[in-house]
């Protein structure tokens, strides 16, 4: 058994977005409707841990709600991993190189 197997994601999915005052919102009860920035038709966001990933459209079967991805999202360059900084090119002697450790910090070498 694999150990991604055991792994849970908090996935959700967001029809829209709305902004409103804070006294707008206090007033609100039972059957408020609150409008949103999408159209019937409209993709919907894919979020993962509250990061979106994707982009789908609501399919409605039976009495089911389920989403078709339609795009997968880019990952935010702040978001990619540090493990992928690539290493200095070779310089010559006495020459410094700046280079950056895993945890963001940069360090000056010389040879």
């Amino acid at each position: 058994m694999s150990t991604l197997d055991d792994v849970s994601i908090d996935l959700a999915v967001q029809l829209g977005t709305a902004t409103m005052p804070v006294h707008q919102l206090l007033r609100m009860g039972r059957g408020a409707v609150i409008a949103l920035d999408k159209l019937e038709n409209d993709d919907v966001t894919v979020l993962a841990h509250n990061m979106p990933i994707a982009e789908g459209q609501i399919l409605v079967q039976g009495e089911k709600i389920s989403i078709a991805i339609k795009r997968m999202l880019p990952v935010p360059p702040e978001r990619r991993r540090r493990e992928q900084i690539s290493q200095p090119a070779a310089q010559p002697d006495g020459a410094a190189a700046d280079t950056q450790a895993a945890d963001g910090s940069a360090d000056r070498q010389t040879d």
